[in-house]
């Protein structure tokens, strides 16, 4: 039986992998190719709320990994770094998560305004993470590459503007996701 649950583990941590692959390749919305809304932060948000940390830190690093391996950039020598800014997203949210777990509940089990403000809020805390995050690789790649240091601040500022999009897009989507699949996210993680 225990061996069976590793299996179901590991083919649930493929799925999100794969599915974050497939929502950064295929259904992003591209703003002047700069920048971009991906809907990958639904799966960074989701996993991170309710899967464990290890299992959520291998969803993310190999799910952004195929992602930069087959942007338009492929993998250069600043891809180690490009992979940083989405993991940060996961720590307020794992962080939150363990907190309720110790409570003995999941993050949003009851359907109350103070859990749906506390995930709003530590998801947020995510997203600005991860745009710090973006910020700083954004710069060390200009640097890097010899891009323009003008050109780089107007993408930041946008880039700022664009995540709290994301941010309130992806965030929403989770809430009926997570009530949909609840009773399976108990029997594999319980």
């Amino acid at each position: 039986m225990r061996r069976n649950n590793y299996i179901i583990r590991f083919a649930i941590i493929a799925l999100f992998i794969s599915l974050y692959f497939v929502l950064s390749r295929f259904l992003s919305i591209d703003i002047n190719n700069l920048f971009k809304i991906s809907f990958t932060s639904v799966v960074i948000i989701y996993v991170a709320a309710f899967f464990n940390f290890y299992d959520t830190f291998i969803i993310v690093l190999l799910g952004e990994l195929l992602s930069q391996a087959f942007s338009q950039y492929g993998l250069t020598i600043t891809t180690p770094l490009w992979l940083i800014p989405p993991l940060l997203r996961i720590i307020p949210i794992g962080v939150t998560r363990l907190i309720y777990k110790k409570k003995g509940t999941l993050l949003l089990s009851e359907k109350t305004f103070i859990n749906f403000l506390i995930f709003y809020l530590a998801s947020l805390i995510g997203a600005l993470l991860t745009t710090g995050g973006n910020t700083l690789v954004i710069y060390l790649d200009a640097k890097i590459f010899n891009y323009p240091d003008n050109l780089t601040l107007a993408i930041v500022g946008m880039r700022f503007l664009t995540s709290i999009l994301n941010w309130a897009i992806c965030t929403s989507l989770v809430i009926p996701l997570f009530f949909a699949t609840k009773k399976l996210i108990q029997q594999i993680y319980n």
